[in-house]
């Protein structure tokens, strides 16, 4: 009986909602170039760019190598990555710019606009940042100086911080720091211990 089929599908759908880790960013899987899954969810890099774009635009395909390629580059072992999302229906021609350009880090294709429609992407090409698992809003990231300054400023602190603060037990200690310090290259800081 179908009524019962779709309570059940709505049981089911309910239990998956409930055991679901929250987000603070909607969640997206799509297929690489190899045909497997790539969910954003599992990228666990401090710096997450969602990076929209037409792999059939040249202007586009030179900004991937001549500012993204440098930048992933120079910051992804610093805690940076990149779930690029190709909104075209041209899955060969995806996957050609894919394999011709060597980009290194995570390609996916949107063929049916899931993912555009999920992120409202108003044109291309267009990017979300998600740091530390959230999405941020910097409005004074526009071009790749921008963006290199941004991820200079943001993993910085966290290396400084790491440098710092090593020694100290995690467990038992929260941090309050002075960032302008920090950024300055001098550590200044308060203990507060936990209960």
């Amino acid at each position: 009986d179908k009524e019962a089929v779709r309570r059940q599908q709505l049981l089911s759908l309910d239990a998956r909602l409930q055991d679901a880790d929250e987000l603070g960013f909607p969640d997206v899987e799509l297929s690489d170039v190899n045909g497997q899954n790539k969910r954003l969810s599992m990228i666990k890099s401090k710096v997450v760019m969602v990076y929209f774009w037409n792999p059939g635009d040249a202007a586009q395909k030179m900004f991937n190598l001549d500012v993204m390629k440098n930048i992933y580059a120079d910051y992804h072992q610093k805690g940076f990555e990149i779930y690029s999302i190709a909104a075209t229906a041209d899955k060969a021609a995806w996957a050609s710019v894919v394999k011709n350009q060597n980009l290194g880090w995570v390609n996916v294709c949107d063929p049916l606009g899931t993912a555009v429609t999920l992120y409202n992407v108003p044109s291309l090409p267009y990017v979300y940042l998600i740091v530390d698992g959230t999405i941020v809003n910097v409005p004074s990231v526009k071009d790749g100086p921008s963006l290199r300054k941004y991820l200079s400023t943001v993993l910085s602190i966290d290396m400084a911080i790491e440098k710092c603060c090593s020694g100290f037990p995690r467990q038992h200690f929260s941090y309050v720091i002075d960032l302008d310090y920090l950024l300055l290259g001098y550590c200044r800081y308060e203990l507060l211990q936990v209960e």
